[in-house]
C-alpha cells in the first residue's frame, strides 16, 4: 500500500485548487465534471505545476512543501505521466520516444517486457501520425511505464475514443496495472474508467477535493452532489457465474444475479463490471404470469427523489439499485420509501466489461 499526504492551496487566476488529506491507496481515481481540476491535481502531484501553499508527501518523501522551499521535479519524483492528448514527439518513431522518455534501449530485458505487453513490435518504426487512437494510446501508456515510475499518472487515458476501442482499451489496461503492480493517480470523468481501473476515489467538484473513499461505496451511493455526472446509471462489480447459449449469467459482489445477452468474451469465474441504466429499469406492482424480461426481482424502495425526473432508489439482494421514472409513472404506482415493488430488467439492457 502506498502512502500520500497533501495540503494543496493552488490558484491560478479565478481558478482555486484546494483539498487537505492523508490516505492509503494502490489505485487511486481522481473524479469529476470538466473543469473541476482533475488535470490540476494531477498536475501538482506529477510535478508539471506546483501549488502557490501547501505540501505533497509520497511513501515518506517530501516532493513540494512551501514553507521550506522544496519542489522536486517530475523525474526526481519518480512519475510516469499518461497524457490526455496522448503525447509523442511527432518527429520520432515509436521506438525513439520510449528510448528517449526511458533513457534505456528497447532491447533491454525493460523495454522487451513493456513491447511485448502492450504489443507495440509492429509499431515500433512508425511516426505517431501512422498510429491509430488506440495504437497511440498504448505507446503512450508503454512511454509513461517505460521510465520504470514509482507512480503512474493517467490523465483521461481513454479521451477521444469510440466506446467499442475504449472499453477493450480499458481491460487491457487493467490487466497491465495490476500485472506490473504499480501505484497509480487515474484522472477521468467516465464512471465505467475509475471503475475498471481504481480501488479508490476522490471526488472534485468546483476546485475542491473531497475525501477518499471506496469505488464500489461512491458509485453505488450515487451521490447527490455528483448526480449530474453520475446520471441514474447502476455500476457494479461482481463475476461471471456461466455464459452459455443465449445468456450470460452474472453474480455482484453483493449476491445479485444478473442475466446478460451471451457475452462470448466470458467464463466461468472471470471478473466484470456490469452496468444497468437506471431508465432501462421497469417497476412494477402486483405483477402476475410470465413476462419477456429475464430479469425480475423485489425490491423495496428506500428513497424517492421528486423533480422533472424522478429518480427512485431501492435495494433487492443487498444490491442499492437506482431508477428513472416520469412524474406520471411515479404518480400511478403511488411509490414512496417502504414501497415492496417488482423490477423488470431485459438482458439486453445489462452491459458488461471484462475486467
Amino acid at each position: 500500500m502506498n502512502h500520500l499526504k497533501y495540503e494543496l492551496n493552488s490558484r491560478r487566476g479565478d481558478f482555486c485548487l484546494r483539498g487537505t488529506q492523508t490516505l492509503e491507496f494502490f489505485r487511486l481515481g481522481i473524479f469529476g465534471p470538466s473543469g473541476a481540476g482533475k488535470s490540476t491535481f494531477l498536475d501538482l502531484i506529477s510535478g508539471l505545476d506546483y501549488p502557490g501553499e501547501g505540501n505533497i508527501i509520497f511513501n515518506n518523501r517530501t516532493w513540494f512543501d512551501s514553507e521550506n522551499n522544496i519542489n522536486i521535479a517530475t523525474r526526481q519524483r519518480g512519475v510516469g505521466v499518461q497524457f490526455q492528448s496522448a503525447a509523442l514527439f511527432p518527429h520520432l518513431t515509436v521506438k525513439d520516444n520510449l528510448e528517449f522518455s526511458g533513457r534505456e534501449k528497447t532491447d533491454s530485458d525493460h523495454g522487451r517486457h513493456i513491447i511485448e505487453r502492450l504489443g507495440l513490435a509492429p509499431l515500433l518504426n512508425r511516426y505517431p501520425d501512422q498510429l491509430s487512437g488506440g495504437e497511440r494510446r498504448r505507446a503512450a501508456l508503454a512511454q509513461a511505464l517505460y521510465s520504470r515510475p514509482r507512480l503512474l499518472c493517467l490523465d483521461e487515458p481513454f479521451s477521444g475514443l469510440d466506446d467499442r476501442l475504449r472499453r477493450r482499451l480499458l481491460s487491457d489496461f487493467s490487466k497491465i496495472l495490476h500485472d506490473e503492480k504499480l501505484p497509480a493517480i487515474v484522472v477521468s470523468h467516465r464512471p465505467e474508467v475509475i471503475l475498471g481501473l481504481c480501488e479508490s476515489v476522490v471526488p472534485v467538484r468546483a476546485g475542491n477535493l473531497g475525501e477518499s473513499v471506496a469505488v464500489s461505496s461512491f458509485f453505488q451511493q450515487h451521490d447527490q452532489k455528483y448526480r449530474d455526472i453520475l446520471g441514474s446509471v447502476n455500476y457494479f462489480k461482481g463475476i461471471c457465474c456461466e455464459s452459455s447459449g443465449e445468456l450470460t449469467v452474472l453474480e455482484s459482489n453483493n449476491g445479485l444475479k444478473i442475466k446478460a445477452s451471451h457475452d462470448p468474451r466470458l467464463s466461468a469465474g472471470d471478473s466484470v463490471l456490469i452496468t444497468i441504466p437506471g431508465d432501462s429499469i421497469l417497476l412494477a406492482r402486483d405483477l402476475k404470469g410470465t413476462v419477456s424480461a429475464r430479469n425480475r426481482f423485489t425490491a423495496e424502495v428506500t428513497e424517492v427523489e421528486k423533480s422533472h425526473s424522478p429518480i427512485v432508489r431501492l435495494e433487492s439482494s443487498n444490491e442499492p439499485l437506482v431508477a428513472a421514472l416520469t412524474p406520471t409513472a411515479l404518480k400511478e404506482l403511488n411509490i414512496t420509501p417502504g414501497s415492496k415493488l417488482e423490477i423488470l430488467i431485459k438482458s439486453r439492457n445489462v452491459r458488461i466489461l471484462p475486467l
